[in-house]
């Protein structure tokens, strides 16, 4: 809904030589984005340093084939990191933030053909109350995938006893 406030980054591992990254706008043409993909061979080892870390906060929740799965996180939760693997099959999965009952604030589709040697890793800003990340595994049940989904930033001049705010902010 709004790139600034909710800007995408994503960590993708090219193992084994030419890889291809493709990103696409699914949006409506009046709603343009500019993205920056660059290859860092500095931080290579980021989403296996982010792996084990988020492997040991939390645990892996399956997700078989056509399974959804939601998240809810508390209002002083800034944002989320979310990390999804297999065992070496494919990865397919649609990934949303809502704020409030389907109110769909931001959406990611990925696919890599071994889930494995290309895990999907991501932090994704979560502002306001009300925040939920929903992620839907597209393939069949032979295909399921481990997901971690953990508060990343949290604010910490958040108190309960103030307003809590919704919607745009």
């Amino acid at each position: 809904e709004d790139g600034k406030l909710r800007p995408y980054n994503g960590v993708q591992a090219t193992p084994m030589g030419m890889n291809t990254v493709g990103v696409h706008n699914t949006g409506n043409a009046e709603f343009p984005y500019s993205t920056l993909i660059e290859a860092d061979p500095a931080k290579a080892n980021l989403i296996d340093f982010a792996s084990n870390e988020i492997e040991h906060l939390a645990e892996p929740v399956l997700l078989q084939g056509g399974a959804i799965k939601s998240f809810p996180f508390p209002p002083d939760v800034e944002s989320v990191a979310v990390l999804m693997k297999t065992d070496g099959m494919n990865l397919k999965c649609h990934m949303e933030i809502l704020q409030g009952p389907n109110n769909n604030k931001q959406a990611v589709e990925y696919y890599a053909s071994d889930g494995y040697k290309r895990p999907f890793f991501t932090v994704m800003n979560t502002p306001g109350s009300g925040n939920t990340i929903r992620i839907t595994n597209q393939n069949t049940v032979e295909f399921p995938f481990h997901a971690w989904v953990v508060p990343y930033g949290i604010n910490k001049n958040y108190s309960r006893y103030d307003p809590v705010e919704g919607g745009l902010l």
